[in-house]
């Protein structure tokens, strides 16, 4: 992660192109205990000559396999196609939590789920340089997963 410097990462299992894979607890009682671990890719980079960066940044996703990478719109149409079935079930449930780390999704984006995705909450991730900023929405998005996982509802 970008600017959560003091987040613990253990490298689970290494994988070939250099990322490996953690987990993410929603609190440390919950990492003691090894229990309600979110499974996430870690992309460690350096951002040479860029202003603020760390020497050793982390990237996490979800996508635990590349082959899976350029599948993202049937994953999203998967995520939908879930919560749309959640519906007519008459439950709640949120399977998508979409991200903003540029402004691609609102200005660049031509598809026709765009406006089911925009629609939602997007966390803004842009200012991910200022740790404050960058803090915060991390904790609502984690803080959304956990909802969801508990049957909360996200929002």
């Amino acid at each position: 992660m970008a600017r959560e410097e003091n987040m613990i990462l253990p490298c689970i299992k290494r994988f070939r192109d250099g990322s490996y894979l953690s987990e993410v607890y929603a609190s440390d009682k919950n990492r003691r205990h090894t229990t309600n671990a979110i499974a996430v890719r870690v992309i460690e980079y350096a951002l040479e000559g860029a202003a603020g960066a760390q020497p050793l940044d982390r990237l996490l996703t979800t996508i635990l396999e590349l082959k899976r990478a350029p599948a993202v719109i049937k994953e999203i149409e998967r995520a939908l196609q879930k919560e749309d079935q959640f519906e007519r079930e008459g439950q709640e449930g949120k399977v998508l939590f979409p991200i903003r780390i540029d402004d691609f999704i609102f200005a660049g984006w031509k598809h026709h789920l765009k406006a089911n995705v925009v629609n939602k909450h997007v966390g803004d991730f842009r200012n991910w340089g200022d740790a404050a900023a960058y803090k915060q929405v991390l904790e609502r998005l984690i803080r959304d997963l956990w909802a969801e996982k508990k049957g909360e509802g996200g929002e």
